[in-house]
């Protein structure tokens, strides 16, 4: 399941057709370098069984994307410069202590391109692919991350229900729970933990200001209000603005059992679970009714964007967990008022309320 960091040998000069495409990120100004990226951010890749004689050009880097690259790498390793393989421009890894980290640019158009989607909705292309390899643990820890720059303002409309947000949180959790044991090209299994940010071009006031309330949450009353940029990090959003946002961006990365994750991976539980099932967990279980709730084209998208707007401000899954059940109670109330059925018990005296909602629910419908 694991590919090869690195398409080429990082003891050879690069002297194939493409030498331009190299991973060199240069100031626009004066024409110095500024970083050389670890592994190759454009990723030469054949579109033929011919070799490396013909590559794909995956096109110019914007302005965004050299600054996200410039600042990863130099917050990685401020001292890169003096090392060998970037003075001779070859391609190569950061390596700090056990860990070793390569980027790679994600080419579209090209046969190993990585894509993601919800639903039937179109193909995404995320950017960058980013690996981070702890070598030193037992069994060695492979943190796969897809990451991409991208303006909000446009390119994520529908806040938490755009289909490329929720690819990076819920497809990423899917994978991950659909694939519990992996093992690399030599047959060793490793810990495979796939993640997903977007780095926001839109500044933070800019998106707060945009009409709507697409990536607003809601506070413990349940008032919604614009998350504060810690807690949009919380949920693999990052605002390159920010002059920490890549320390945030490294914390989401390689920091397991995030609240957001962990809620995604009960979402994935309950779709993946055949329709009279019930699942073992809580989360999991009003996950599963407010699927079969949200009887529409897009159920999925919009029974995740009422999770996150639920549960990106809790700090701890326990937290996550108590809201959802709250809501469950308040529809167990609801069901009473409306005579679908009958309740002796006290909603608020249920010990499990969401498994109660969905068995319930199951059976009156």
């Amino acid at each position: 399941m694991t590919r090869q960091l690195s398409l080429l040998d990082n003891e050879q000069r690069i002297e194939i057709e493409g030498t331009a495409n190299l991973p060199l990120i240069t100031d626009t100004k004066t024409g110095g370098l500024t970083v050389f990226a670890p592994g190759h951010v454009y990723s030469p890749t054949p579109l033929s069984g011919s070799g490396l004689g013909k590559v794909a050009g995956p096109g110019a880097l914007d302005e965004n994307e050299r600054l996200f690259i410039s600042s990863l790498v130099n917050h990685l390793d401020p001292d890169h410069r003096k090392h060998d393989w970037v003075k001779e421009r070859r391609p190569s890894f950061i390596q700090k202590g056990d860990t070793e980290y390569a980027l790679l640019r994600n080419i579209e158009r090209a046969q190993s391109a990585v894509q993601l989607r919800i639903g039937d909705e179109d193909w995404f292309y995320p950017d960058f692919e980013f690996w981070i390899r702890e070598k030193g643990t037992v069994p060695e820890r492979q943190y796969y991350c897809l990451i991409d720059p991208k303006g909000l303002q446009q390119g994520a409309r529908g806040g938490w229900a755009n289909p490329k947000v929720l690819c990076l949180l819920y497809k990423l959790a899917e994978i991950s729970l659909l694939n519990p044991d992996v093992k690399d090209d030599s047959g060793e299994e490793i810990e495979f933990i796939p993640r997903g940010a977007l780095i926001s071009t839109t500044p933070y006031e800019v998106l707060k200001a945009i009409p709507g309330d697409d990536f607003w949450v809601y506070s413990e009353n349940g008032a919604l209000f614009f998350p504060t940029v810690t807690q949009f990090a919380s949920a693999g959003i990052f605002f390159m603005e920010k002059p920490l946002y890549i320390e945030l961006l490294m914390k989401w990365l390689t920091k397991r059992d995030h609240v957001v994750d962990l809620v995604m991976k009960s979402a994935a539980e309950a779709a993946l679970s055949p329709d009279e099932q019930i699942p073992e967990n809580e989360m999991a279980c009003y996950c599963k009714f407010i699927l079969c709730k949200h009887d529409t084209d897009r159920q999925l998208e919009s029974t995740l964007a009422h999770l996150l707007k639920w549960t990106v401000p809790c700090k701890n899954i326990e937290q996550a967990t108590e809201r959802l059940q709250r809501l469950a109670r308040k529809e167990l109330v609801s069901f009473i008022e409306r005579k679908m059925f009958v309740i002796p018990e006290d909603p608020n005296t249920i010990v499990n309320p969401c498994q109660t909602l969905l068995e319930r629910y199951l059976k009156a419908r």
